[in-house]
């Protein structure tokens, strides 16, 4: 019987940076059309494992993107609102 279940999403027990959270983000930044910076986005990602997600989003738009970070986007992770 299963008593107790664990649940690690920020990497503290098992590392799930690479698969989860990388497949997160292509999908966050897929959008129709996708932007030609996806390669540059996902190796920011990968190569800053331990910043915050909102720091990451922020660098984002601000260096690669050179978009503005709107409330909304803030608050959705991205210009479209999926899920995975």
């Amino acid at each position: 019987m299963l008593t107790t279940l664990i649940l690690d999403f920020d990497g503290v027990i098992v590392e799930s940076l690479p698969p989860l959270k990388t497949a997160a983000f292509k999908k966050i930044f897929s959008f129709a059309p996708p932007p030609k910076h996806l390669d540059e986005i996902i190796a920011f990602h990968l190569e800053n494992g331990g910043m915050s997600r909102y720091d990451k989003f922020r660098h984002i738009y601000a260096n690669i993107l050179h978009e503005e970070l709107t409330p909304l986007r803030q608050r959705s992770g991205s210009r479209a609102n999926t899920s995975l």
